[in-house]
């Protein structure tokens, strides 16, 4: 189960347990705010919006019982910007959490603790423990990037527009950052971002007037990747170069490495998938197997030679003792 369905899941078991106070929150701020003497009557526009807000939070409390949290959430923010009931912005934070959309459930809920009455927070449990989970579940992202107007594409959605005001903040764990903009290749990032902390991310993005984009993958997780002699790190991995011919080694402990050649244009993109294939015991190579032939034919040879010289008869000579005179 993945960090984020982990916090779907206990997002739930939470939502159950509060639902009471969050179909409750709306209503007790209401009745405050009656319970004190109007500074002035309220004309009719006044009072139609009064009527439209409480009809909104209606269909939110309805919604969120039916789990249509999306939904629920569309009302709740119209029921908000008709009324300013602070207590909306506890419901809206929890449906965001509910919908794994942490940070604008932290900034909700922070919104809740800035503006409710003392009253009203003293309802709901466990508040400032709320927060806190809350900030564990974000990640800061320090995105830089020198071209203007690139927008930043945190999982599919776009958060912002360069230059940035400041950091952004996101879902924490396992993301993909993408920046792009005209007249560039995209730049694409896998992270792993840690709860409560910050990341700097430096971008910077290759002009397809005059760079290639070299995109390397493997059917080898985690091969190292060089190319023209530099390392790029280690698959899926991706470099801008200006455009010419590069020679490029992936290897693996385990695998036989792989030596290619690439040729970039220009505003060129090029895909390589380098396919690693498993290194061969050295008894299945051919020439393990003719060195032992020849080992064997050397040392069968040096071996006639030797038991050739050893084992001969012995010599008779060309006299006998009985032949020799003085």
């Amino acid at each position: 189960m993945t960090s984020n369905a982990k916090h779907r899941v206990r997002a739930i078991v939470t939502f159950v347990t509060l639902l009471g106070t969050l179909l409750l929150l709306p209503t007790v701020a209401v009745a405050q705010q009656r319970s004190r003497p109007p500074a002035a009557p309220l004309d009719g526009d006044e009072l139609r919006r009064a009527a439209s807000a409480a009809e909104s939070k209606k269909r939110g409390d309805e919604l969120l019982s039916a789990k249509r949290f999306e939904e629920a959430l569309a009302e709740y923010e119209q029921s908000y910007r008709l009324s300013a009931n602070p207590a909306l912005h506890y419901n809206r934070g929890r449906v965001l959490q509910f919908l794994a959309r942490y940070p604008e459930a932290l900034k909700a809920i922070q919104r809740f603790d800035a503006d409710a009455p003392p009253e009203l927070k003293a309802r709901v449990p466990g508040l400032p423990g709320l927060i806190e989970d809350l900030r564990r579940l974000v990640s800061t992202v320090d995105v830089r990037c020198a071209v203007p107007g690139a927008r930043i594409v945190v999982e599919k959605r776009v958060l912002a527009t360069t230059p940035l005001d400041g950091p952004l903040v996101v879902n924490a764990g396992a993301v993909v950052i993408e920046v792009f903009a005209e007249g560039y290749f995209p730049f694409h990032r896998a992270l792993t971002l840690p709860g409560g902390g910050t990341t700097t991310l430096d971008v910077r993005l290759a002009s397809r007037d005059t760079m290639g984009y070299l995109v390397v993958t493997s059917t080898v997780a985690g091969a190292r990747v060089k190319v023209g002699g530099k390392s790029i790190g280690t698959v899926p991995t991706e470099v801008a170069l200006p455009k010419g011919g590069y020679p490029v080694l992936v290897e693996h402990e385990g695998y036989e490495p792989l030596t290619t050649q690439v040729v970039l244009a220009s505003g060129e993109r090029r895909d390589l998938s380098i396919p690693l294939q498993k290194t061969r015991p050295l008894v299945s190579r051919w020439w393990f197997w003719a060195s032992i032939g020849a080992i064997a034919v050397t040392t069968a040879v040096v071996t006639g030679v030797v038991i050739s010289r050893t084992e001969r008869d012995p010599p008779t000579g060309d006299f006998s003792p009985g032949q020799i005179r003085f």
